[in-house]
């Protein structure tokens, strides 16, 4: 192993541990069969990315579709990207993708990737558009590259919204020098939209550069009165006020006078929100903000997290105004609200603002908070939330918090969390909570059905297995003995996700079912080769002839693409099928998988079956190498 790489994950104290678990314990969840993968898109998005390396290094078979070429394109390793192309290159299908790879490349931010298919002499089939792509994600060397591609040197309202949305000054300088007459051509409210939008980036370099385009309108001085309107220079005031350079720039520059007289056109709002206190300052002392918009300014300002030390308090005290109730019904709508019990407390008995149940379960990560907003809230608004708060505890491995709520107020609630999201909770908070007297003598009163419900989700979620071991070995001491003969609900959740030390466990521990179907049929559903392998070599073949694995196993393997699942299943358990279900091999042609489809095609007892309706549906779904296959093999639609 590479040093570097070695000591990153010897350094990661959660990966180290990781790895020493499952050294002793083995894996306990789904294990991706890499010899199953073949979708090129599936594998980039999942980042089996060195997998699919390999398999195009060896020539191994892989899918492009649709989606496919989309994950290419975001591909920034070039040498990756060119084993990749290569490949696709191959097939017919998908010409008009591949007239618009350097587009696709430029949508998803990848420049290496447009740089990668350029040095290819690739034709760019829409330059503008790249252009535009340039700009939104600011980057300046490519804008200027496309800009020189495109045949009218056009330059899009596009191009001049998102370099401005960059906030790369020189980009924007370049843009604007290029499109000035484009620019000039516009709307009046659409180059005042650029303006303000301009002013919103609290750049005053950038601003400029705008505002010298926007004034060199043809009589501009002449004009001036008239362009720069009382609503637009206030609407300038305002996008500005996210900076106090920028503000005051607009403070100097515009006539902003005629407000101190008559109220602005528009609310002040906007200023309240950024939070800049100097701005707020300079509004209060120039009379921009009127004792009629008080009640709304504060309520802004606290709704927006500003209220202490800060705008909120800055109004108040220029108005000597007394602190009143504040119109909010939660301390949730509240940015910032939780950062301190000091916060909670100021807002809550200085300011008046409500709590509701969202607050509670906000606070959860706190006992001080909890308990704080608790003793404030109506008691009969929590009690028919009690899985929503516990969950949040839960997750928040607040032991502190989970001892006071199951003493307290709810012993029921853990119980809960078992029946719902048990893999919410850690080892030592599930060992600290079975030490509770109060929640095992709940659990002594839970009856049969609910048991059955908590083991099948326990088994299916929990990956951990030490949890779940714990969790079965405090329950099970009151459990019914006659449930270890019911349990194939419990053992199909196991399968659900692959938990095989789970579901080991558990047939150690004298679970059983009559009938092992409903149970591989799960696991081959899920494609849990292990768990289908286990079962079959470790339960059911000791049984002899008594037992007899249903044809709905091996469909289900083939119907859901589980490549080694149906390889296995055939040879092990299916060497004398003769026949495989119409909609089988339909399904099998829609996902393109030429593997199983040459293994199926192979074996000697599959050679009377008709493969028309995968050739059809291989046809229908553009997957060339394996329609060639079965072609070549005397397959016709």
């Amino acid at each position: 192993m590479e040093k570097t790489l070695y000591l990153q994950i010897f350094l990661n104290s959660f990966l180290w541990k990781k790895i020493q678990y499952e050294v002793v314990f083995g894996s306990n969840k789904k294990i991706i069969i890499t010899s199953d993968l073949y979708n090129v898109g599936w594998m980039i998005k999942n980042d089996y990315k060195a997998k699919l390396k390999i398999k195009l290094h060896t020539g191994e078979y892989v899918l492009f579709d649709r989606d496919s070429v989309a994950e290419m394109c975001t591909i920034t390793d070039t040498q990756f990207l060119d084993l990749c192309y290569r490949r696709f290159s191959q097939l017919k299908v998908f010409e008009q993708e591949k007239h618009n790879l350097i587009n696709l490349c430029a949508s998803k931010n990848n420049w290496e990737g447009v740089e990668y298919f350029v040095s290819k002499r690739f034709n760019c089939k829409d330059p503008l558009a790249v252009l535009e792509y340039a700009c939104l994600y600011g980057n300046y060397q490519m804008a200027k590259d496309f800009y020189s591609r495109v045949a009218s040197k056009q330059i899009s309202q596009n191009c001049l919204t998102n370099s401005i949305k960059s906030k790369n000054v020189e980009l924007v300088q370049m843009i604007f020098q290029h499109g000035k007459q484009e620019f000039l051509k516009l709307s009046i409210q659409t180059r005042e939209r650029l303006l303000l939008s301009a002013a919103s980036s609290g750049d005053l370099e950038l601003f400029l550069i705008v505002k010298k385009y926007f004034e060199s309108v043809p009589l501009f001085i002449i004009q001036k009165h008239f362009i720069y309107s009382k609503e637009l220079v206030w609407k300038l005031l305002c996008e500005a006020s996210v900076s106090y350079n920028l503000y005051r720039y607009c403070v100097d520059h515009f006539d902003y006078s005629v407000y101190k007289d008559n109220p602005p056109p528009l609310s002040p709002m906007p200023c309240i929100s950024n939070g800049v206190v100097n701005v707020v300052a300079h509004l209060l002392e120039n009379g921009l903000i009127g004792k009629s918009s008080i009640a709304a300014c504060t309520t802004n300002a606290i709704a927006n997290g500003h209220y202490v030390d800060s705008v909120y308090d800055t109004i108040v005290c220029h108005f000597s105004c007394p602190l009143s109730p504040i119109p909010f019904n939660s301390l949730y709508q509240i940015k910032n609200s939780f950062s301190s019990i000091a916060s909670v407390e100021y807002l809550v008995e200085t300011l008046g603002c409500k709590i509701d149940l969202d607050d509670l379960i906000m606070s959860t990560f706190s006992t001080e908070i909890f308990q704080y907003l608790l003793q404030r809230i109506d008691i009969d608004l929590i009690q028919y939330h009690h899985l929503k708060i516990s969950l949040s505890m839960f997750e928040n491995n607040n032991l502190e918090l989970v001892q006071f709520y199951l003493e307290n107020l709810d012993p029921k609630a853990f119980v809960k969390i078992l029946q719902n999201n048990p893999q919410k909770m850690s080892f030592e908070l599930v060992d600290y909570v079975f030490g509770l007297e109060k929640v095992i003598q709940h659990i002594q009163r839970i009856d049969l059905l609910d048991i059955d419900f908590i083991m099948e989700t326990c088994a299916s979620k929990i990956e951990d297995f030490k949890t779940f071991k714990l969790v079965f070995d405090k329950m099970f001491p009151w459990c019914p003995k006659y449930l270890k003969a019911i349990s194939a609900k419990i053992l199909s959740g196991a399968c659900k996700n692959g938990r095989i030390l789970n579901l080991k466990y558990l047939l150690q521990q004298g679970f059983q079912v009559s009938n092992f179907n409903s149970i591989l049929i799960q696991a081959a559903s899920e494609g849990c080769f292990e768990i289908l392998k286990y079962l079959v070599e470790n339960q059911i073949e000791k049984q002899g002839s008594i037992f007899r694995i249903d044809s709905m196993v091996l469909y289900n393997a083939l119907n859901y693409n589980h490549t080694l699942c149906s390889k296995y299943l055939l040879k092990r358990c299916f060497n004398d099928l003769e026949s495989i279900l119409p909609a089988t091999l339909k399904s099998l042609g829609e996902k393109g998988n030429l593997i199983l489809i040459q293994h199926l095609y192979e074996l000697p007892q599959f050679k009377k079956v008709d493969f028309t309706p995968t050739l059809f549906a291989c046809v229908q779904n553009n997957h060339e190498l394996l329609e060639s296959y079965l072609r070549n093999k005397g397959v016709y639609v």
